[in-house]
């Protein structure tokens, strides 16, 4: 049981997380040239695409890890 969650955390994972950064940037490359036909500056889609990745990824980033330190303090 024990070598299934480290070949998941080995091997699964990463991929998951490359197959998401690749969707991500597909996304994003989708989106400029959405607004680039439609007259959106490029400086513009770049501070808005600059903010909302403030918000939804690095600002909620010290409060996961600081709860998955307190979680891995208790459970050891």
């Amino acid at each position: 049981m024990a070598e299934t969650g480290r070949y998941c955390y080995r091997e699964v994972v990463p991929f998951c997380a490359m197959v998401a950064v690749e969707c991500t940037n597909v996304g994003v490359n989708v989106l400029f040239k959405q607004a680039t036909l439609k007259g959106f500056s490029y400086y513009a889609f770049i501070v808005y695409s600059f903010a909302l990745s403030t918000l939804f990824l690095l600002l909620p980033l010290p409060f996961v890890f600081r709860w998955y330190a307190l979680l891995n303090h208790y459970i050891s």
